[in-house]
C-alpha cells in the first residue's frame, strides 16, 4: 500500500507501507534498490513503513486513513 505524506517542498512524498511476515525482513535500502530501474526516480519512496498487518475498517477493508495516521506519527510529519 502506498500513501502520500505531506512535504513542504514538493507537496507530498511517497510512503510505501509494506506488510512483512516473520520469515522475511527486508531493509529500507533493499526496498529502494528493488525499485531502482523499475520505476522513475521520483517514484522511489522516501519513507518505508513496515507493518505486521494492515489496519482494517469495520467492513474488513484496508483503512488508508489509519495507515496514513500511523505513518505520519512514525515519521513525525504533519
Amino acid at each position: 500500500m502506498v500513501v502520500g505524506l505531506p512535504d513542504e517542498r514538493v507537496g507530498e512524498e511517497i510512503c510505501a507501507c509494506i506488510r512483512v511476515d516473520k520469515t522475511a525482513s527486508p531493509t529500507e535500502d533493499e526496498i529502494r534498490e528493488f525499485c531502482r530501474g523499475k520505476v522513475h526516480t521520483l517514484l522511489i519512496p522516501k519513507y518505508i513503513l513496515f507493518l505486521d498487518e494492515f489496519p482494517t475498517t469495520t467492513t474488513g477493508k484496508f483503512s488508508l486513513m489509519e495507515v496514513t495516521r500511523i505513518a505520519k506519527e512514525k515519521f513525525n510529519v504533519e
